[in-house]
C-alpha cells in the first residue's frame, strides 16, 4: 500500500506546510511560544492531539493518528526564558506496520520586549528520527503537529521568530496579534523556503476558565507558480483553559476555514497541561 507523499507536487507540499502553521496562535497570547512565561519559573509544558483526516485523503487506510509534544522552559533573566521542546508523531495503516517519528528539538528564547510585546527566536536542529520501517507518521507530524512543519522536514533546519503585542482591555478581556516567520533549509542542498504566519486573537474569562478564539493565516512566500488562494490559508482555532486547576488543564481545537485543505484534514482536537512556572 503506498503512502501519499507530500511533495508529489507543489500545490500538495504547500498545502502541508499550511496545516502545520496552524499553531501557537491560539496559545495565550501574552504566553509566547506553547506558554512559555519569559523570566517566571522552570515548568514542563505538554500536549497531545489527535488529528482528523479525510478518506482516502492523503493517507488510505488510515486506522488512527495522534502527536505529542513536551517543551521544558528555563528562566534565563527577568524579562527572558530559554526553552528546548521536541515532538512525536505516530500513526497505523491498515496492512502495514505502525510508524513513528521523533521530531527535530527546537530551542529558542522568549523575551518581553515591551509590556505589551514578546519577541521570540528559535532554531530546529536536523535531528529527526524515524523509529521503524515506515516513515508516514513524519507526514502525519508534518499537517498535524502543534508547532510547525519543518520539525518533522527530512535533513533540514530551521530559523524562526515571532512578535506577539497584546493589550488587555476592561472585563479580562485581551486583545493580541501575532506576526511569525520561518525560513528552512535542506541539509543536502541548500534550498531553501520562506514561510510568514499571522494572527489575531481575543481572550476572556468565564467564572473558572479563561477562553480563547483566533484566526490565523500562512502564507508560502518561496513557492513559485502558485496563486494567492493557494499560497495562503486560513485557521479558526477554539480553547478553554481551567486556570484555577492543578496543572491549568486546557482543550482545544482548530480546523481549516477555506476549502484548501478538504481533500486533507479535517480538525485537530487535544489537550495541555502545565506543570511548573
Amino acid at each position: 500500500m503506498k503512502i501519499a507523499d507530500s511533495a508529489n507536487s507543489p500545490r500538495t507540499r504547500a498545502l502541508l506546510i499550511a496545516a502545520a502553521w496552524s499553531t501557537v496562535i491560539t496559545a495565550d497570547p501574552a504566553l509566547g511560544q506553547l506558554g512559555v512565561r519569559p523570566g517566571v519559573g522552570a515548568a514542563l509544558h505538554l500536549e497531545l492531539a489527535r488529528p482528523d483526516f479525510d478518506e482516502p485523503g492523503l493517507f488510505p487506510g488510515l486506522r488512527g493518528a495522534w502527536t505529542a509534544d513536551a517543551t521544558a522552559v528555563v528562566p534565563a533573566g527577568d524579562r527572558v526564558s530559554a526553552f528546548a521542546r521536541v515532538g512525536l508523531s505516530r500513526a497505523s495503516v491498515e496492512g502495514v506496520p505502525s510508524s513513528t517519528t521523533l521530531s527535530h528539538p527546537r530551542v529558542g528564547i522568549v523575551v518581553e520586549g515591551a509590556s505589551w510585546l514578546l519577541v521570540e527566536v528559535h532554531t530546529d536542529l536536523p535531528w529527526m528520527q524515524e523509529l521503524g520501517e515506515r516513515r508516514y507518521a513524519t507526514t502525519v507530524g508534518s499537517v498535524a503537529d502543534y508547532e510547525r512543519l519543518e520539525r518533522y522536514r527530512q535533513d533540514a533546519w530551521s530559523l524562526g521568530g515571532s512578535l506577539t503585542p497584546w493589550t488587555e482591555l476592561s472585563g479580562g478581556l485581551v486583545v493580541s496579534g501575532r506576526l511569525a516567520w520561518t525560513i528552512t533549509s535542506s541539509t543536502p542542498t541548500l534550498d531553501r523556503e520562506i514561510f510568514l504566519a499571522y494572527a489575531g486573537s481575543l481572550r476572556f474569562p468565564v467564572g473558572a476558565t479563561e477562553w480563547d478564539a483566533s484566526i490565523s493565516a500562512i502564507a508560502l512566500l518561496s513557492e513559485e507558480g502558485l496563486s494567492f488562494n493557494e499560497r495562503t490559508i486560513h485557521f479558526a482555532s477554539l480553547s478553554v483553559a481551567a486556570v484555577e486547576a492543578p496543572a491549568r488543564p486546557e482543550l482545544f481545537i482548530r480546523a481549516p476555514v477555506d476549502t484548501n485543505l478538504d481533500p486533507v484534514l479535517n480538525w485537530v482536537l487535544g489537550v495541555r497541561v502545565y506543570l511548573g512556572g
